[in-house]
């Protein structure tokens, strides 16, 4: 491709003008204080998302708008950039959680076999790829939809297993795959060997999560292994994590530490003394993907400094769509009643 890193300026200018307005740490903690949601519209009137949900009636509309307006920003900037790379990377998560929605919604009203699925059709406002490499990162949702229709079409009997789970499984892998091929095309298309690193991290973090909660019921591997797959390929960090062994045995500790220290550089377990006896127990995953997510953030918050580029406009949707989490988790609390110091521990590290 013959087009430069300076066709990145127009978008990387958008997105400049706009990280001003992202929440900081203590202005997204300080909206759990309030107890009106009119109260928190005025809040966010000058944030990114805010002007959007002014007319917002209620907790429940501002919830379920976020997400809505996450995506048109997405969809915006992917117009205003040269290609759809960074925007796609985005835009793959929820097309992959709209799919799920709709092959589980498609079956609930088609019976207990799944039987007249109509064909699926893409998100409606998604880009078509602009050349081949980018129509190659869809093949894996592509495969994905087959093999949901084929579980959709296979007799029911006595499964192990619920198959709306075999289709996140499906998807979550599919999802990674094709990000991670987006990753790879960054670095390869825009010389951006260290934004391809970011994403390819986000990529084995998100693998690593889903291991270590399967871990909990080792029974399940085999069927992790047969429909999420490896997306990050068999000879990782991850690989371990793949055996079958005991949960809490020294073997699966032995595979927890291992992956721990082959990823972010040993960073998400330095300076933590506590990791020789640990397995993957819920609490330990979870600790683990916090701990992840505020090293993302770290490197994200680099990109800044770059003055055009892909990187500006990935750091600004990656603060953008940990600003939406964190409303949607405030919302819901305050909807919920859920006291105001549980709400903070699900908050996401913010960009600015």
């Amino acid at each position: 491709m013959a087009v430069g890193r300076e066709a990145w300026c127009y978008a990387s200018g958008l997105v400049a003008a706009q990280v001003g307005r992202l929440l900081d740490a203590q202005a997204t903690a300080e909206l759990l204080e309030l107890a009106d949601v009119q109260d928190l519209l005025s809040r966010v009137r000058q944030t990114a998302l805010g002007p959007d949900l002014m007319d917002a009636e209620g907790w429940v509309e501002v919830g379920r708008r976020l997400d809505g307006l996450f995506l048109g920003q997405v969809a915006a900037l992917g117009r205003a950039c040269p290609d759809g790379t960074v925007a796609d990377f985005f835009g793959l998560q929820e097309e992959s959680r709209l799919l799920k929605r709709t092959v589980k919604g498609r079956w609930a009203e088609s019976g207990p076999q799944g039987k007249g699925l109509k064909p699926l059709v893409l998100p409606e406002g998604r880009r078509e790829p602009v050349d081949e490499d980018l129509r190659k990162v869809l093949e894996p949702l592509g495969e994905a939809l087959a093999q949901a229709r084929e579980l959709a079409e296979a007799p029911t009997g006595r499964e192990p297993w619920p198959r709306a789970w075999l289709v996140d499984l499906l998807f979550d892998g599919a999802l990674l795959r094709a990000q991670l091929a987006l990753a790879e095309e960054i670095g390869r298309r825009w010389q951006s060997p260290e934004l391809a690193d970011v994403l390819r991290r986000w990529v084995e973090v998100q693998c690593l999560l889903v291991l270590g909660r399967a871990r909990r019921h080792p029974q399940r591997l085999a069927t992790v292994r047969q429909y999420f797959g490896l997306p990050v390929g068999e000879g990782g960090p991850l690989a371990g994590l793949y055996q079958s062994f005991g949960p809490g045995s020294a073997e699966e500790q032995r595979a927890w530490r291992s992956a721990l220290r082959g990823l972010f550089d040993g960073e998400l377990v330095a300076g933590d003394q506590g990791t020789e006896g640990r397995s993957a127990s819920g609490e330990e995953v979870q600790r683990v993907a916090r701990r992840a997510d505020e090293l993302l953030m770290e490197q994200a918050r680099r990109t800044r400094f770059v003055p055009f580029g892909p990187e500006p406009v990935f750091g600004y949707l990656w603060g953008l769509r940990a600003e939406t989490d964190n409303l949607k988790a405030v919302v819901g609390g305050l909807q919920a009643g859920v006291p105001a110091d549980r709400v903070r521990e699900q908050l996401r590290p913010t960009y600015v």
